[in-house]
């Protein structure tokens, strides 16, 4: 969906250095209402994707519009478009919505009828066989009308009326057009004219011969705009009115001249009496109820195509074209109508019947007066040499003036005349105590300014001491001017009576205010009122401060910013919240705001262009200048309601829709993604309906406004729920709520029964319970018992370990004494065969000795005696009685070495034994020989023998080592 008139919600905000001269009311006798070009909506390809020709188009009584094209129907509830294929594929070429509430439609050799279901999905019922008609005979069905209690069909060959369930055919010929007007069914025939049809008496009565609107086509057939008249449009665009009582007949106007081949394809006439003729060429032509005929061409409206097909007045008063290619909505019933679209605007004023506007680009004029019908278009063209930026109009001494960032300019139809002035003003203001005089507010002084003898505006002179921007002032008292600068603060400036120069500057940067920025300065109730961006204040001379302002912040939020207020003589405009609104004058002000919310936040920042009128308002914004009709019903309540369109939910990939019975009842699990869709079918998607929903039982309160058409739950608990939507459009208008009421059943696991059987069956468990446990209890009782028993055994087992614990700790304790015992007696042992090995090796010194004296001596006694003596050592170091005793006392000592030496090699000799012990002892060669009475050599070879006996690679001590200790 397209729209090519730029919304009214357009913003309406620059930079806050901007002009200030905010509202203006001029006189209402001078402000006429002002309607602009409506609004269009565009319906296309991408909006229904379907064949884009339209042929016929009706609506339900909810508001649901139903659309015949190449490929069937097309229904559209304000939200969303659905297709419904005929049975024989045929296109849809007419439409009817009867007072049975039903959509009637006719094709191809097809009719019948289209009814939502109860999942919200539109079915097609055929009634050619109720009928009892050749339908192959059939051909088109061109009209559908309800007349005398009968619905008619009306193809080229026959009528088909219908009341209830019975079906009368009437064979006709030549038919090619049909109206009904007042209960009366007309129709015309190719060969005699116009014929009027009665049902009850069944007769074709001719009321107008072809002969007499020169045998041109019949287009359309329509009330007159007097009580028993017709209105009767040709295709070649000649316009006759038919008298039915004086069967008067006379050609009203000829829409085209000689030469046109442009062709009238419908018309309409609607409830205000005008008419609306589609052409073939040239999009629209507009027949005002006072006769008047204006081309609504592109210039005022701008359809999408220019063939028109077909065209509907909906409900509302909007006004339907069915194109060639697409489907237009003009919006003749919303309050909200486009003026000017070309530039930003900052001021408008209405000046000797010529609407002037002051924008970005320069100074507009009106060159064409209003225009009749509802449209009132009015076309405009810039003023030569005021391009660039214009920011006020003022009527002042039966001139126009213009302020312009080139200065100050009196503007005279499309003439202008520049006054020698500073380059950048403002506006221009009357000073109340100087009649004729005026300040001049420029970018950086102010300038006195007064009307000279020739009615000439001239510069006085500029009034030095102050320098400082003065778009934003206002005079107080004869002399005394507030300045509010849009970053420095306030300016409290007295100037002299000649207004030559600037006496005295009060500067106030807060002074009680919350910040020295944003603040603007207003009159109302007769003082000056500043607005903040924390509420609005009032100046106490007295304490030389600025006050909260208790009156306007009970009636506007004080956390919320305020930039203007305008007092009227009623009311009270305001911009507030970024909307613009009013408040009347009365114990109890309520703000009016919801007329204008399409607005908020698209104003030129504190350049606010607000002009009233009669019954009106024109807004200025930064894309054009709109107007506003107060006289409407804008924010009272209508008889439209929300609808629900459809519930669903989803079933793995797949939605699954639900019947909109109400109460509906569903399965807990049939809450996953449960979506409602809702609508307002009335609004024809004009005005972009926002939705406010709650779930009672699930949401504690109403949503936001937002624009999605739908809500989705998840997971929702069984119980009772209600469903309530609510819409408004943002031009204020509400709905009635719409409310539905779901129950959502438990799972079978969840329901009465079940839990029924639930406590039967807890029972039954609870007595196995007390069964089981009383069982288990008693096997518990014997585990518990031979656990004792074995607990018993184990604790006299773990004594019987204890006591083996402290047997071994003192055989331990005893073969450690032992041990040591051992190792002491070994180092004794070690000791004593030390000591008899040196024995033995000073015994052997002796003996050589007492050899070496006896072989030296001479007396033979002494000799004898040595010999003796030699004898006895000899006989001393043959005896091994000790070497047995300590061979003895070292296998005591080391019984487990000899145990198992003997064992491992039992073949050793006694000496063999003796050796392996005194090796084992660490003794040396050298001290092994005088015990075992054998050289060193003797013990080399010995011991060379032993280790081959015992196979020892390694060291022998490390070997025997090795062995038990």
């Amino acid at each position: 969906m397209n729209r090519i008139q730029p919304r009214i919600w357009i913003a309406i905000f620059t930079l806050h250095t901007g002009i200030a001269h905010g509202f203006q009311e001029q006189p209402f006798a001078k402000n006429p209402s002002v309607r602009g070009a409506p609004e269009i909506i565009h319906f296309g390809l991408d909006d229904f994707q379907s064949d884009p020709m339209m042929m016929a188009m009706c609506e339900d009584s909810s508001g649901v519009k139903y659309f015949g094209n190449q490929d069937g129907l097309l229904i559209f509830d304000g939200e969303t478009w659905a297709r419904l294929e005929l049975p024989n594929k045929s296109l849809v070429k007419s439409l009817y919505y009867g007072s049975d509430h039903k959509v009637y439609l006719g094709g191809f050799n097809e009719f019948g009828t289209v009814e939502r279901d109860k999942f919200g999905q539109y079915q097609y019922s055929s009634m050619v066989d109720m009928a009892k008609v050749d339908h192959l005979n059939l051909d088109f069905v061109y009209d559908i009308h309800e007349v005398q209690g009968h619905i008619i069909f009306r193809s080229m060959s026959k009528l088909i009326a219908i009341k209830g369930q019975k079906a009368l055919t009437i064979p006709t010929s030549g038919f090619y057009s049909s109206a009904v007007v007042d209960d009366r069914l007309y129709m015309a025939n190719w060969e005699d004219g116009i014929k009027e049809f009665d049902l009850h008496t069944m007769n074709f009565d001719l009321l107008i011969p072809k002969p007499l609107y020169q045998w041109n086509p019949i287009v359309s057939i329509t009330a007159g705009n007097s009580a028993e008249t017709l209105s009767i449009f040709t295709r070649d665009g000649q316009i006759y009115s038919y008298h039915l009582e004086s069967k008067h007949f006379l050609l009203v106007r000829n829409l085209f001249n000689k030469t046109s081949t442009n062709q009238v394809t419908g018309a309409v006439r609607t409830k205000d009496g005008d008419y609306y003729i589609g052409t073939l060429a040239d999009q629209l032509i507009m027949l005002t109820a006072n006769g008047k005929t204006i081309p609504l061409n592109k210039p005022i409206i701008g359809l999408q195509d220019e063939s028109v097909n077909n065209l509907y007045e909906s409900k509302n008063g909007n006004l339907w074209v069915l194109l060639e290619n697409g489907i237009d909505c003009i919006n003749l019933s919303s309050p909200v109508s486009t003026v000017f679209n070309k530039a930003s605007v900052f001021d408008v004023q209405l000046f000797q019947g010529i609407w002037y506007i002051a924008t970005n680009q320069g100074v507009w004029a009106s060159v064409q007066g209003l225009t009749g019908g509802p449209f009132k278009h009015m076309q405009f063209e810039p003023i030569a040499g005021l391009d660039g930026q214009a920011w006020s109009l003022t009527s002042i001494e039966n001139q126009l003036l213009c302020g312009h960032e080139k200065g100050l300019f009196v503007i005279k139809g499309k003439d202008i005349k520049q006054i020698p002035a500073s380059d950048g003003v403002w506006k221009v203001i009357p000073i109340q105590e100087k009649p004729g005089h005026y300040l001049v507010c420029t970018y950086y002084a102010p300038y006195l300014m007064s009307i000279n003898s020739t009615g000439d505006f001239q510069i006085d002179n500029v009034i030095s001491g102050f320098s400082e921007s003065s778009r934003d002032i206002l005079q107080s008292e004869p002399g005394v001017f507030w300045v509010c600068h849009g970053f420095k603060g306030v300016f409290r400036i007295k100037i002299n009576p000649d207004y030559q120069s600037v006496v005295s500057v009060e500067h106030f940067e807060e002074a009680g205010l919350p910040s020295p920025y944003k603040v603007n300065v207003f009159s109302w109730k007769g003082e000056p009122v500043f607005t903040t961006s924390k509420g609005l204040y009032s100046f106490n001379d007295s304490l030389d401060v600025f006050q909260p302002h208790s009156l306007l912040n009970d009636i506007l939020d004080p956390n919320i910013e305020t930039r203007k207020i305008m007092e009227t003589k009623d009311r009270t405009w305001y911009i507030h919240n970024d909307e613009v609104g009013y408040f009347n004058h009365e114990d109890n002000p309520v703000l009016q705001s919801e007329a204008f919310l399409q607005t908020r936040g698209t104003f030129n920042k504190h350049m606010e262009s607000i002009t009233l009128l009669d019954n009106g308002v024109l807004i200025g914004t930064k894309k054009g200048l709109f107007a506003f009709d107060l006289s409407s019903r804008t924010g009272s309540p209508v008889p439209h309601s929300v609808r629900i369109s459809q519930l669903s939910y989803q079933n793995g990939n797949s939605r699954i829709l639900l019947p909109l019975d109400n109460p509906l009842e569903i399965l807990a699990s049939q809450t996953q993604n449960l979506r409602f869709e809702y609508t307002v079918p009335q609004m024809d998607m004009l005005n972009d309906v926002r939705y406010s929903y709650q779930l009672s039982g699930a949401d504690q309160v109403w949503s936001d406004w937002e624009d999605k058409p739908w809500k989705e739950y998840n997971s929702l608990d069984p119980g009772t729920y209600e469903f309530s939507v609510r819409a408004k459009s943002k031009l204020g208008e509400s709905f009635l709520t719409a409310q539905h009421t779901l129950i959502v059943r438990p799972p079978w696991h969840q329901t009465t029964l079940a839990f029924v059987s639930y406590f039967i069956l807890g029972l039954a468990l609870i007595f196995l319970c007390v069964k089981v446990i009383l069982r288990l209890l008693e096997e518990q009782r014997q585990r518990t018992i031979l656990e004792a028993e074995k607990q018993n055994k184990i604790l006299r087992l773990e004594l019987d370990r204890m006591q083996l614990a402290q047997e071994k700790n003192q055989f331990e304790s005893t073969k450690t004494s032992l041990e040591e015992d051992l190792l002491l007696k070994s180092k004794e042992l070690a000791n004593y065969a030390t000591l008899l090995s040196r024995k033995q090796e000073l015994m052997i010194e002796l003996r050589e000795e007492l050899t070496d004296l006896e072989n030296n001596t001479r007396n033979e006694k002494t000799r004898q005696d040595l010999k003796s003596l030699i004898r006895k050592i000899k006989i001393r170091l043959n005896d091994d009685d000790y070497i047995k005793v300590f061979e003895a006392n070292f296998e005591r000592a080391h019984h487990e070495f000899f145990s198992e030496l003997k064992e491992r090699y039992p073949d050793l000799t006694s000496k063999e034994l003796r050796l392996c012990a005194l090796v084992k002892m660490n003794l040396t060669n050298k001290e092994i020989a005088p015990i075992m009475n054998i050289s060193i050599r003797g013990i080399e070879t010995a011991r060379y023998r032993l280790r081959k006996r015992l196979s020892i690679h390694d060291d022998m001590v490390e070997f025997l080592e090795k062995l038990a200790p």
